[in-house]
């Protein structure tokens, strides 16, 4: 697991104990002001677990062919571009 993985499991346990403090709380500014860091640390965990996707994303790609970096590893046809259609 990364990093990224363990932070954003952090981040999502400090959101669902300010949740918790939050529903304890009479006084309505604290408590919206506490389910708004919440809301703020799911979107840093959201965030990283998309961070990590993309770099799990780049480890498993095929190498660049450093003769041709600019040439795809396998062949590609564009979607769309099928044989001719008869009519």
């Amino acid at each position: 697991m990364g990093e990224e993985l363990d932070t954003a499991r952090r981040y999502r346990f400090h959101a669902e104990e300010l949740r918790t403090i939050a529903s304890d709380k009479e006084m309505r500014s604290s408590r919206e002001s506490l389910l708004k860091i919440a809301a703020d640390y799911e979107r840093m965990a959201q965030t990283l677990e998309a961070i990590d996707r993309t770099e799990q994303t780049l480890r498993n790609r095929p190498p660049i062919d450093s003769d041709n970096p600019f040439q795809p590893s396998r062949p590609h046809r564009p979607v769309g571009y099928g044989p001719p259609m008869r009519g």
